[in-house]
């Protein structure tokens, strides 16, 4: 990892920031550099975001549930949250399924919760979403057009997913904003 990465990291510690890291956690030298960025300023308000991007395509469910123990190794760090986004990612549900048939990630959502708390966790929506030539999709429509689905309906979904979760009332409000509210000093 480059010195300046470090240097930036511990910098943005020092000044009360938030950093928010988007790394794989599958991968051995993803969660090695993120160990390393928090034993070296472990003042540091972390966010890692998509649930660390734990489920590799083409891997075994045994090496999944390997990497999100991995992940959820990140709560021995009290500065650190997650935030539960990206579930078409972490999902072993393929394609452009609704969102209510992923039920596999409420379980997930229930475990970061269990280890981080709702006060470490925040929910995040994937909206709206980024194109691969740079631009954003403009509006509902295009974002529909992108995944399959209006926004709405993720919203929705989601809710009605979380809600048949074992999450409390408190916990949800927590996960869906006032876990940010807190860290983000809104």
């Amino acid at each position: 990892m480059a010195d300046v990465a470090r240097a930036t990291f511990a910098i943005a510690g020092k000044l009360g920031m938030v950093v928010g890291l988007y790394g794989m956690v599958y991968d051995a030298v993803h969660l090695s550099a993120m160990h390393e960025l928090l034993a070296l300023a472990p003042g540091t308000t972390v966010v890692i975001d998509h649930f660390g991007c734990f489920r590799e395509a083409g891997k075994s469910d045994d090496a999944h549930e390997h990497a999100f123990l991995s992940l959820l190794d990140f709560a021995k760090y009290p500065k650190v949250h997650m935030k539960v986004s990206g579930w078409k990612r972490v999902s072993s549900v393929l394609g452009g399924a609704r969102m209510s048939l992923r039920t596999d990630v409420v379980r997930c959502v229930e475990r970061v919760v269990a280890a981080f708390t709702s006060k470490r966790t925040l929910w995040g929506s994937d909206a709206p979403l980024a194109l691969l030539d740079g631009g954003m999709p403009p509006g509902h429509a295009a974002y529909q057009a992108t995944i399959g689905t209006t926004y709405d309906e993720v919203c929705c979904d989601t809710d009605i997913l979380l809600t048949a979760s074992t999450l409390s009332a408190e916990e949800r409000a927590d996960l869906y904003y006032g876990t940010a509210k807190s860290l983000f000093r809104m």
